[in-house]
C-alpha cells in the first residue's frame, strides 16, 4: 500500500467507513490473481496450503475484514521492510488497512500476477482508486490513486510468518495539502526522468564503463515535488 503516509496508515487512527459490507469471500473473488505461475515441484495439496492465508491477506486490504486478517497472518508474523511508525506484527496491516481504506473507500486490488516457488508467495500488485475519503483530518476531492508494489510473502503451517515488501512511493498516494494534484503529476514526470538516469547508469556499468551523470539534480527536484511547496 510515500513515507509520510505510510507512516499515517500505519497509526491506524481512522475508522474504515461501508468496506465491511463486502463480504470476505468478495473480497477474496475481487483479488483473485490474473496470472498464476506455479513451480512444477510444488504439489497440488501444498500449493492449497499456500495460497488460502495469501487469498485472504489481499481480501483483508479490499474490506479490513478482522476475521481475513486472521485467518491470513500468524501471531509470529513479522513484517521485514516495516514503514516507519507502523506497529510490527499483525497489528502493522490491521492499521494500514484501516486507514487506507478510510482514506480511498472505493479502493481496488488488483493482483496482476502471483508465483509460487517453496514456501514462498511473491505478487505484482496494483492498487487504485479515488482520495473521496478523510485522510489526517482532511476530506478528500476524488484525486486518482494508482500505484503498484510487490510483496514476497512466506507461508508456513497454514499462515503467513514473513512479508518484504516494496511500494511504488512516488505515485503511492494523496498528500492532504491542497496542491496534491499538481505534486502528484510533478512526480511522476520526475519518476520517468529518474528511471532514464537508472538506464544510463545501467548502460554505464555494463557497457562503455562511463560514469553516469550525477543525479543531484533530480534529488533536489524529488524533494520538491515531495514537499508540494515548489513554485
Amino acid at each position: 500500500m510515500a513515507h509520510h503516509f505510510a507512516a499515517a496508515l500505519a497509526l491506524g487512527a481512522i475508522d474504515t467507513v461501508g468496506r465491511s459490507r463486502i463480504g470476505d469471500a468478495t473480497a477474496i473473488a475481487l483479488t483473485r490473481p490474473r496470472e498464476l505461475i506455479v513451480s512444477s515441484d510444488v504439489l497440488a495439496s501444498h500449493r492449497a496450503a499456500l495460497l488460502k492465508p495469501v487469498d485472504a491477506f489481499y481480501g483483508l486490504w479490499v474490506n479490513g475484514s478482522s476475521r481475513l486478517l486472521a485467518a491470513a497472518l500468524s501471531p509470529g508474523f513479522v513484517d521485514h521492510t516495516l514503514p516507519s511508525g507502523r506497529p510490527q506484527g499483525p497489528a502493522g496491516p490491521a492499521a494500514a488497512s484501516k486507514v487506507f481504506l478510510a482514506a480511498v473507500p472505493d479502493l481496488r486490488v488488483v493482483v496482476v500476477q502471483r508465483i509460487v516457488v517453496g514456501d514462498r508467495v511473491a505478487s505484482h500488485l496494483r492498487f487504485t482508486g479515488h482520495f473521496t475519503g478523510i485522510f489526517q483530518g482532511v476530506t478528500g476531492g476524488g484525486q486518482p490513486i494508482d500505484f503498484i508494489a510487490t510483496d514476497i510473502l512466506k507461508v508456513r503451517d497454514g499462515k503467513i510468518t514473513d512479508n518484504w515488501h516494496l511500494e511504488d512511493n512516488l505515485t503511492r498516494v494523496p498528500r492532504a495539502r491542497p496542491r496534491w494534484a499538481a505534486a502528484s503529476s510533478s512526480a511522476r514526470a520526475i519518476s520517468s526522468r529518474r528511471r532514464a538516469f537508472e538506464m544510463r547508469a545501467t548502460v554505464s556499468r555494463y557497457g562503455a564503463r562511463r560514469m553516469p551523470r550525477s543525479s543531484a539534480p533530480i534529488d533536489s527536484a524529488l524533494k520538491c515535488a515531495n514537499s508540494a511547496r515548489c513554485s
